[in-house]
């Protein structure tokens, strides 16, 4: 066993004259000030070396803590009340479990909010955590060839305080908590990433030429003996 330093030995020490004393253990403060240290978190780490030594036993509360000296069997004082959350047995919660009527009532609250947003985004995250039912149910019951003036109607009685631009029959607003977006058929967002692979390759090659001009056939990137401040 490793020689015990002589801070765990001081504090030691005074662990033992409270408990020959008939006194409460000392607090970490008092112990910070006894012992010189800087941190309050630093007598539980020696104090859990002593223990692991088995110099002392303590036994933790949520307001105080007893302290037994292994050598002379005498303790602290204090109040045994009710255990530390540190050493509180973990509890077995059992998780909810979703009923059938419940988990109906879910799909269709789900189904609701894609039709009601309408976001591509939003329709693909869904698809991906596998709600793919959901997500067709809801494009079947869209109606795509929605009337503005129904759906100007509409948004100025969800929103009464500001005027909402309309785009395509759907509603943008600048409202964050609740920002509707029109709804991207599969080829208009195979057409978006196509242009932005596009403009992509082309941001590429322009800096490859540049590169190309300035340093001539030296590697892609600044050398640090020829960079330009």
């Amino acid at each position: 066993m490793k020689t015990i330093t002589p801070r765990e030995q001081r504090m030691l020490d005074m662990l033992t004259a409270a408990a020959d004393a008939g006194q409460v253990c000392p607090t970490n403060d008092a112990l910070c000030a006894t012992l010189g240290m800087n941190s309050v978190g630093a007598p539980p780490q020696i104090m859990n070396k002593l223990v692991a030594r088995g110099l002392i036993k303590v036994e933790r509360f949520k307001q105080s803590r007893i302290v037994t000296i292994v050598a002379t069997g005498k303790t602290t004082a204090g109040k045994r009340g009710d255990p530390h959350h540190s050493e509180e047995a973990a509890r077995n919660v059992p998780a909810h479990r979703l009923g059938d009527e419940e988990a109906i009532a879910f799909k269709r609250d789900l189904e609701d909010w894609i039709v009601r947003t309408g976001s591509a985004r939003v329709r693909l995250s869904l698809e991906a955590m596998g709600h793919t039912s959901a997500v067709q149910n809801a494009l079947a019951a869209r109606n795509p060839c929605r009337d503005t003036a129904e759906a100007f109607r509409a948004a100025m009685r969800r929103f009464p305080k500001g005027l909402p631009a309309l785009k395509k029959g759907w509603l943008r607003t600048t409202d964050k908590r609740e920002t509707p977006e029109p709804m991207m058929r599969a080829d208009e967002l195979d057409a978006r990433r196509g242009e932005a692979e596009r403009r992509h390759r082309i941001h590429e090659q322009k800096c490859l030429q540049d590169h190309r001009r300035k340093y001539g056939s030296a590697p892609f990137g600044k050398p640090l003996d020829r960079m330009v401040v």
